[in-house]
């Protein structure tokens, strides 16, 4: 799914989720992407990230395309108790960052 695009460090963004946690808020969700966007500009490849409700680490996996979208892939895996799965591991975030340098919206 794409998510909606919005403006931060002076880029225009948008994100392909391949697999998310339901269990996050959407606030939460794009807290998460920002720690991501940071880590991109900054050109970390991997952060540990925390919020209120949740703590792990988030790292590159190289590069994906996603119904027609493309950019760097990054994981994201929260190993807080009140998120793990069933089987104990992690949850885990995966999706797609898109920078739109050049955008009109219409």
């Amino acid at each position: 799914m794409l998510e909606r695009n919005f403006i931060y460090r002076g880029n225009v963004w948008s994100t392909a989720f391949l697999d998310t946690e339901s269990r996050l808020s959407h606030d939460e969700r794009g807290d998460i992407v920002l720690n991501v966007i940071d880590l991109y500009l900054d050109k970390e490849k991997t952060k540990r990230i925390s919020g209120e409700r949740y703590e792990g680490r988030v790292y590159k996996k190289g590069y994906a395309i996603f119904e027609g979208h493309a950019g760097p892939r990054y994981v994201v895996e929260l190993d807080c108790d009140f998120l793990s799965g069933d089987n104990g591991k992690p949850s885990r975030l995966d999706f797609i960052l898109v920078n739109h340098k050049d955008y009109t919206f219409n």
